[in-house]
C-alpha cells in the first residue's frame, strides 16, 4: 500500500487593515448653536393619565373582592357589597 499524501487546503491571505490617516485640512469644526430645551406638552394628558390608572388600580379589586365574595349565594351585587362592607366595619370594629 502506498503512504498516505497530507493534502491542505489552500489558505487566504489574512484581511487587510485599514490604516487611518489624519485628515489633511485640521480646521476644528464650528461648534453647534446650543438649543433651548422644549417645554414638555401635554401635562393635563398626564394628568388624566395618572388618574385614571389610579381609579382603575383601587375600582377592579374592589369590583372583584364583591363578585368574589358574593359568589354563588343567590343574592343580587348590591345586596352583596352592603354584606361586605358590615363585615369589613365588624373586623376593624367601626
Amino acid at each position: 500500500m502506498p503512504p498516505v499524501k497530507a493534502t491542505s487546503r489552500p489558505v487566504s491571505p489574512p484581511p487587510q487593515v485599514a490604516v487611518r490617516t489624519k485628515p489633511t485640512n485640521t480646521r476644528p469644526m464650528p461648534k453647534a448653536p446650543k438649543r433651548k430645551p422644549r417645554r414638555r406638552r401635554g401635562r393635563f394628558k398626564r394628568f388624566l393619565q395618572i388618574v385614571l390608572s389610579i381609579v382603575v388600580m383601587v375600582t377592579v379589586p374592589l369590583a372583584a373582592l364583591v363578585v368574589a365574595y358574593g359568589y354563588g349565594n343567590g343574592d343580587s351585587l348590591v345586596v352583596d357589597a352592603e354584606n361586605l362592607v358590615r363585615d369589613i366595619e365588624n373586623l376593624l370594629g367601626i
